[in-house]
């Protein structure tokens, strides 16, 4: 897991905002491929270059995305989806 801390400030009172980035590290994610810190990707999923994932998407295992795919928030695929 990926852990990002994102710090904000709000006059003399701080507030912490951490969002975990849940990827399998069998997953393949191609380096040109963006994704929300939310994001979960399951074992054995290709992530191919230009793509982009939205907020809270969740990609179970087997999964393929293909080259510039635009996947909005909340979403879910299930083991085995090719998009």
């Amino acid at each position: 897991n990926y852990i990002l801390k994102n710090h904000l400030q709000k006059g003399a009172k701080e507030d912490f905002l951490i969002l975990i980035m849940k990827i399998h590290p069998t997953a393949i994610i191609d380096p040109k491929a963006e994704l929300h810190e939310s994001v979960e990707i399951g074992p054995f999923c290709l992530i191919e270059k230009d793509v982009i994932i939205g907020e809270g998407t969740k990609i179970e295992s087997h999964c393929r995305i293909l080259s510039g795919a635009r996947i909005g928030k909340f979403n879910k695929f299930s083991s085995g989806v090719t998009f």
